[in-house]
């Protein structure tokens, strides 16, 4: 079975990323979970208002998800739509709820920090994009799906420890069709002539994807490799968050201006083997 998981707080941004997920399991004929977890607010002593009981907030996560469903289903009658409600913190329920479910190809979460242009990703997505073992894709607050033509990698040239996400590369790109381009910017290379190419171990794992390798020696590597995403018109961006140096730097607020870029893109991460 292929499986597609989608989470949400029944937010615009999250309901954008289930509605994107739906697309995406239509056209690849997958399944869908469609997943949320909730848990009780915490007060402070000082505070008047009591807090929620239990069963309150149960009945309010099931009363929005039915709402969710019923929306759905009306507008994707051909999917298998599942529901999964589950309590605590939305990381470790997606991990428990991995644990009984088949593997899904995809898991499919909003990027709410995208609208405000300020943190690009917010933290949960950031603790998804770690801590998750299954390749999570970030949808853009305004994203719309679109077919996915063209898939880049942004890659620092190391093989080591990277069979799994290289495995998850070739699937994705498989059940999507689309054009991989690895990108690889090197910096302070003096003579280009004696440049190395792509290890080659990298080149036969994935080339049943049939990839475009590519090496830039500009020094801005940021300013590169998002100038090549909008030249090259590029559906969706591959990232390993654990070593990916591109990714960590721009979690900082200082890049808001190249960000601008990138903002509208989906951002798709791999894992490293653990």
């Amino acid at each position: 079975m292929s499986l597609i998981i989608t989470a949400t707080d029944f937010s615009k941004v999250a309901n954008n990323a289930v509605h994107y997920a739906c697309e995406l399991a239509k056209i690849n004929k997958s399944d869908i979970i469609v997943f949320h977890s909730y848990y009780l607010p915490i007060y402070f002593n000082d505070l008047t208002i009591p807090p929620m009981p239990y069963n309150i907030v149960e009945d309010m996560a099931k009363e929005n998800m039915n709402k969710l469903i019923t929306k759905l289903t009306n507008e994707y009658p051909e999917l298998k739509i599942k529901v999964e409600i589950l309590y605590g913190d939305i990381i470790e329920s997606l991990n428990e709820l991995l644990q009984k479910e088949n593997t899904p190809w995809i898991i499919v979460l909003g990027n709410h920090n995208a609208e405000e242009n300020i943190d690009w990703l917010d933290s949960t997505l950031i603790q998804a994009f770690r801590n998750l073992k299954n390749p999570v894709l970030a949808i853009p607050s305004e994203a719309k799906y679109k077919k996915v033509n063209k898939l880049c990698f942004a890659f620092d040239n190391k093989h080591e420890g990277n069979d799994t996400a290289f495995a998850q590369i070739n699937e994705i790109a498989k059940k999507l069709n689309a054009e991989l381009h690895i990108v690889f910017s090197e910096t302070d290379v003096l003579n280009r002539d004696n440049q190395p190419d792509f290890d080659p171990k990298i080149k036969l794992i994935l080339e049943q994807s049939n990839p475009h390798f590519h090496i830039f020696y500009d020094g801005n590597i940021e300013d590169t490799l998002l100038d090549f995403l909008k030249n090259k018109e590029i559906d969706w961006v591959v990232i390993m968050p654990r070593k990916h140096s591109f990714l960590e730097s721009l979690f900082h607020k200082s890049h808001t201006k190249s960000l601008s870029k990138i903002i509208h893109i989906p951002i798709l991460a791999v894992h490293e083997d653990i």
